[in-house]
């Protein structure tokens, strides 16, 4: 029990079972902790180590990350540093590598703190997808292997780099195939029940068990009969990333009769709709090209996301777009304006963008604002 934080005891039985959980992960194989859909897991699995999230979705540990964070930093961001500082997070405790990346101002700082205590690995995002910043980027990804190769003693060729974009490419698949079903009028799936599984596959371990899971749920969801009673409002959910603590936003459009059928986000389908091109030999160059694409906020123009929106809004008959703000998620926060304009006058469809944080004390507003939105459409 040696490899236990100090506070083990004082746990919960449900926060107890998962560090002993990963514990056991990590007797075979080592743990590689991120933060965001932009780290490319090919190259963590080409070196034989576990890719795993790192815990943010909670605002407990807040409080403990204020002592070094300004209290107006986005809660995504402190409730991340906040779980490391306190030890709580499982998957941070046993990483024997963390791996950020330069999304934006705050986690930069985050990952500097986070430095003085474990091995971190900063990857360099372009903010363009011009050819240059597709090259920059191979660059940083590049870089990263020979990190991978320096704190694991390992050699990473283009082969192993192959089988893992193969690998990966099918596990993007099978999660298609499940967040797909939600095209049905009325939907297989609820937004909540979208969640929990996007949320779960970022969070899992092992290739042939996240397939599993993945035809499980396919078989589940696709097997239930078509509902009955009036029909829902289709809503596509974007913006911030949906974590525990702001999964209120959808108990909201649920609760007031909508359906959350698209989940346009980090924990969602922003980065698992595009694959990687299994043909090319230059393997840095398609994984850049692919995550390149990711429609972050980072990015200047994002068009891409955008032109999801629409293509999404068409594809899954969409009937309104809400789109989440996290506080102090500026990118995000000021994208709104151009977002709100595309929808409602080239797609003419509703909007609404809501602002929040990890404090559940909001639920009230949201609720207030989301149904009057949904009683509108």
């Amino acid at each position: 029990m040696s490899d236990l934080p100090s506070g083990f005891e004082s746990f919960s039985a449900s926060r107890k079972s998962a560090f002993l959980e990963v514990q056991k992960i990590a007797e075979t194989q080592p743990i590689v902790g991120t933060f965001c859909t932009f780290v490319p897991r090919e190259l963590i699995l080409a070196a034989g180590a576990a890719p795993i999230s790192l815990c943010s979705g909670n605002d407990e540990v807040i409080a403990a990350a204020e002592t070094d964070l300004p209290v107006n930093f986005c809660p995504l961001v402190k409730s991340s540093y906040g779980f490391a500082k306190t030890g709580k997070c499982p998957h941070f405790h046993f990483a024997k590598l963390i791996v950020g990346e330069t999304t934006c101002d705050g986690k930069k700082k985050m990952f500097e703190y986070m430095g003085q205590g474990k091995p971190v690995h900063v990857i360099h995002l372009p903010q363009m997808t011009d050819e240059e910043s597709v090259a920059f980027l191979a660059n940083e990804f590049r870089k990263f292997a020979r990190r991978l190769e320096e704190i694991f003693s390992v050699t990473i060729t283009d082969e192993m780099v192959a089988k893992q974009i193969s690998l990966v490419n099918d596990e993007r698949r099978a999660l298609q195939d499940v967040y797909r079903l939600a095209k049905s009028d009325p939907p297989l799936l609820s937004g909540k029940e979208l969640f929990v599984m996007f949320n779960t596959f970022t969070t899992s371990i092992g290739h042939e068990a996240k397939l599993a899971s993945a035809r499980v749920l396919k078989e589940q969801y696709s097997s239930r009969p078509a509902g009955a009673g009036p029909r829902p409002k289709r809503i596509l959910l974007t913006g911030s990333p949906i974590t525990k603590a702001t999964v209120k936003v959808i108990d909201a459009i649920e609760s007031a009769g909508g359906s959350v059928v698209y989940i346009e986000g980090c924990v969602g389908s922003r980065p698992n709709e595009l694959l990687v091109d299994e043909k090319n030999p230059d393997v840095y160059d398609v994984l850049a090209r692919k995550y390149i694409k990711i429609a972050c906020s980072c990015m200047t123009p994002n068009d891409g996301r955008l032109q999801t929106i629409g293509e999404k809004i068409d594809e899954y008959h969409v009937d309104g777009v809400v789109d989440m703000g996290l506080v102090a998620c500026h990118t995000f926060n000021a994208e709104s304006t151009l977002l709100r304009e595309y929808v409602t006058k080239t797609k003419s469809t509703p909007f609404i963008h809501v602002e929040t944080d990890y404090s559940q004390a909001d639920f009230g507003q949201l609720s207030t604002r989301l149904s009057a939105f949904l009683e509108m459409l």
